[in-house]
């Protein structure tokens, strides 16, 4: 969660903090909004820094894969969110295999998905649409929500 202008940004991991205790949820947006009130952050958690080192080779692993299978996979990158946000959002379009660090967004939620994986299915990109593949670890089981991405 972070402030831009005027308005709240949330994150996926944002909703699992609200899902897990609407007060920590809460918490965050008082500090964000009051920031004369706001708290320190922990310190870095070896345990949590150790999970990110092991999620991100998992991710280059997987990703190493998929070139390696031939996928047709398109990379995002970009100067600004919005420009990211442009790039996905065209290889989706395009009907790309693998779509690598995606930026999602609609209203006032977004996320950058490790991977979006094309799969046959009906959408308004047509006759396929995306899944979503996390390869973030973590010390504590995650909610996620099923269902197609679409033109976000």
């Amino acid at each position: 969660m972070y402030k831009v202008a005027d308005s709240i940004i949330y994150s996926p991991s944002d909703l699992c903090r609200f899902m897990s205790s609407p007060f920590a949820s809460w918490m965050e947006r008082y500090s964000i909004e009051n920031s004369e009130h706001g708290f320190d952050r922990d310190e870095r958690d070896s345990m949590l820094t150790l999970l990110q080192d092991k999620g991100e080779a998992h991710e280059a692993g997987l990703l190493k894969e998929f070139k390696l299978q031939g996928k047709d996979m398109v990379v995002i990158d970009g100067a600004s969110v919005e420009e990211k946000r442009a790039n996905t959002l065209a290889a989706m379009a395009s009907g790309a295999e693998v779509v690598f660090q995606a930026c999602l967004q609609k209203s006032s939620f977004r996320g950058f998905a490790d991977f979006l994986v094309k799969v046959p299915g009906q959408s308004q990109l047509g006759e396929y649409h995306y899944e979503v593949w996390d390869t973030k670890l973590s010390k504590t089981p995650q909610p996620y929500l099923q269902g197609n991405i679409l033109g976000m």
